[in-house]
């Protein structure tokens, strides 16, 4: 039988997992930033970002930026650490895959 306590400190776990997942996915919308004003759900999203993620290869494969555009930082699991630092593209919200 699992104790009320125990079970209570995992629900609380849980549910900073969840939270700290939804706060990553609202960054990740940041990060695509796209021109129209709808949340996306977070399939959406992630095929968004994955399709700006093949954007960007493209644009280094084709010498329109260079990787040294991209500034990087250490995260860690607090949402206060910086994020990554780089250049934003406008990402076509055509996005079907």
């Amino acid at each position: 039988m699992v104790r009320s306590s125990e079970k209570h400190q995992r629900n609380e776990r849980e549910r900073q997992r969840v939270h700290q997942v939804n706060e990553m996915f609202t960054r990740l919308r940041h990060s695509v930033r796209l021109s129209i004003d709808k949340k996306l759900s977070k399939a959406d999203t992630l095929r968004l970002a994955i399709k700006y993620i093949d954007h960007l290869k493209k644009m280094l494969e084709n010498g329109k930026i260079e990787l040294a555009d991209f500034h990087f930082t250490p995260s860690s699991s607090s949402s206060s650490s910086p994020s990554p630092s780089f250049p934003t593209y406008l990402v076509s919200p055509n996005y079907s895959n």
